[in-house]
């Protein structure tokens, strides 16, 4: 086993807590793939799963990344959740037994974690944080990363995360309807923002007094009416649950087996079917899991499963948005009469 390099925690643990400072923001801008309110919340949990195996590594030194990496995927919580685990579960078991020192390898473990995460989803839509993953995997988005030192690479890592996130304003018609950025996409980039911290000092302090008021400055503008009038024409009526599995590989030597047999239920969405060398993971958003969940479990040993109704968080998240509108409106109120 190879011991966990001591820049990894460091980084992990920065994420942590730099997305449970920004889960709020992005519950609130969250619209893609359903506006429930909840990507801030389910990237921080994902990550923060792992922050007692991190605190036991640095008393007993035998964690291995894999352990973390695993650990992470298998916590991972909801649609946002499980792709950023499998982009990071493909980052980190490329870096196990390499040495963290140039860019080459970090933007080939971006390959790796891309490819990871893009294959983990029925059907990839640009304009997500698959995009972020893909701008910072592309070797041109670099000035000469085979000479370039650690500290300037991380800051091109970051301005290129930001730069796919804010052209997301442009991408999907759900975020051009409600006026915002993928939330997904703006959490990736702060994940990065705090691993860049550990190379370059003013990572964290740039998140937070230029990344953060930009994301912000998304809440207010927030176009609850136009969304609804979206979704109205483009949704149904009604969001579903939403659903994980974990399903063991021994059961189902293939994630192409088990696709084959959630192929059976063509009202699925949001399907995202991930593996380790151990298990495999399934995300899924349906109106009617039982009978998924009944033929999983049939075929395939299933260790668990969950399931979430997302009209009610739905429903809460419009409300908590029409609020923070009303407050937002009162405030350019007030300034304006004080002026």
């Amino acid at each position: 086993m190879t011991v966990l390099n001591a820049t990894i925690p460091n980084m992990l643990m920065q994420a942590i807590t730099n997305l449970e400072h920004a889960r709020g923001t992005l519950n609130q801008i969250n619209v893609f793939p359903v506006p429930d309110g909840d990507t801030g919340t389910n990237m921080y949990l994902t990550l923060n799963s792992c922050k007692e195996l991190i605190n036991s590594h640095t008393k007993t030194a035998a964690s291995s990344i894999s352990d973390i990496a695993d650990n992470i995927f298998l916590n991972s919580k909801g649609n946002s959740g499980v792709i950023l685990s499998s982009f990071l579960h493909g980052c980190l078991v490329s870096l196990e037994h390499t040495p963290t020192d140039s860019p080459s390898i970090w933007i080939n473990c971006f390959q790796t974690g891309y490819a990871k995460a893009y294959a983990s989803i029925g059907e990839p839509r640009e304009g997500t944080m698959l995009s972020v993953m893909k701008g910072i995997s592309n070797f041109s988005n670099y000035d000469h990363p085979d000479t370039m030192k650690l500290n300037t690479f991380w800051e091109q890592v970051t301005q290129a995360a930001w730069n796919e996130t804010e052209k997301t304003a442009d991408g999907l018609p759900e975020l051009q309807a409600a006026e915002v950025i993928d939330s997904g996409a703006a959490g990736l980039t702060i994940v990065l923002y705090s691993f860049a911290a550990s190379y370059n000092e003013d990572s964290q302090n740039i998140m937070m007094s230029d990344f953060m008021p930009w994301l912000e400055n998304y809440v207010g503008r927030f176009n609850q009416p136009s969304l609804n009038n979206y979704l109205k024409l483009h949704q149904t009526e009604t969001w579903g649950q939403c659903c994980q599995m974990l399903i063991t590989k021994e059961s189902a030597s293939t994630k192409e087996q088990i696709g084959e047999a959630m192929g059976m239920f063509p009202g699925t969405s949001s399907l995202v079917i991930s593996e380790t060398d151990s298990v495999c993971k399934i995300h899924f958003h349906s109106s009617e899991p039982e009978p998924i969940f009944s033929r999983l479990q049939d075929s395939f040993e299933v260790l668990n499963y969950s399931q979430e109704n997302m009209d009610d968080q739905v429903n809460n998240h419009f409300a908590s948005n029409i609020t923070i509108a009303s407050v937002y409106l009162l405030f350019l109120t007030l300034s304006m009469a004080w002026i």
